[in-house]
């Protein structure tokens, strides 16, 4: 997450491509969304380890990455005022899943 959130940081414009939808009617190249699909695979399987396979919180997951993103971008943009506490919102957010887990 912290090489997704440097590329993110370091080009913009595509973070926004990937992340949001800009353009009206713009749709990936098959190509580009391969490569999207491998990056969310890999994700996937650095979850599972962590021991994450619920579909709620993957999409809390990635709804929290790129939250931070998005927060960083319009409001310290090549600063690091949101995506310094990455470690600590994972932290949190797998402690929490754990929590649920455990529960169930």
């Amino acid at each position: 997450m912290v090489a997704f959130i440097d590329f993110s940081r370091e080009d913009p414009a595509r973070c926004a491509l990937l992340l949001q939808r800009p353009i009206p009617g713009f749709k990936p190249s098959s190509d580009v969304y391969r490569a999207a699909e491998d990056v969310m695979e890999r994700v996937l399987q650095v979850l599972a380890a962590a021991g994450v396979d619920n579909q709620g919180d993957i999409d809390c997951f990635v709804a929290m990455v790129a939250g931070l993103i998005d927060a960083q971008l319009a409001n310290d943009p090549g600063g690091d005022r949101w995506t310094r506490h990455l470690d600590r919102l994972i932290a949190r957010y797998l402690d929490d899943a754990e929590r649920r887990r455990s529960a169930r």
